[in-house]
């Protein structure tokens, strides 16, 4: 068995990871907002993400987060709180995350 490593960058905030994913996928299919599962080997995090972009062990990937605008951070922001509340959890506040990933 192998391991495979990347690294998440993204605009999201860390939630409570559920019992059942599909929670997440049912609540999430129709909006702007997905969820990343990512951390330490059977340790992952979940996240919900607006912007996300992955970055593979041995690679680079040059991002550009100084060139959102503030109305898009206001947009990223509601649609966020707006995934939270249909799950029925507080949302940390939002801001850009990286995530190394070990699975």
């Amino acid at each position: 068995m192998g391991m495979y490593h990347s690294t998440y960058f993204a605009y999201g905030a860390r939630i409570p990871t559920p019992e059942d994913t599909d929670v997440l996928e049912e609540a999430l299919k129709r909006g702007p907002v997905g969820y990343l599962l990512a951390g330490d080997y059977d340790h992952d995090m979940t996240f919900l993400t607006t912007e996300c972009e992955s970055v593979d062990l041995g690679d680079f990937k040059t991002v550009t987060p100084q060139t959102a605008t503030p109305e898009q951070y206001a947009i990223w922001n509601r649609d966020l709180k707006a995934a939270a509340r249909s799950l029925d959890i507080s949302l940390p506040e939002p801001g850009w995350i990286v995530v190394p990933d070990l699975s």
